[in-house]
């Protein structure tokens, strides 16, 4: 049986498609790892203070202003 070009172009993308991971180079690894750094997460942040100093408007308020 004789492979056509076409055959042969597809078996190609299949292989390059399903190749394994391929090792990372020195300075990929370092990028990398200076990313988990960054992302590591500080202090956990409080949203307590999402509500002080509202005022929810009054009744009245929402039935006479003037949708925007």
């Amino acid at each position: 049986m004789k492979t056509t070009k076409k055959q042969a172009r597809r078996a190609r993308v299949a292989a390059s498609t399903t190749s394994p991971v391929r090792d990372f180079t020195d300075v990929e690894e370092a990028f990398f790892r200076a990313g988990e750094t960054i992302a590591e997460p500080s202090a956990a942040e409080s949203f307590d203070d999402l509500d002080e100093g509202y005022r929810r408007p009054s009744l009245l308020r929402r039935l006479f202003s003037r949708a925007a």
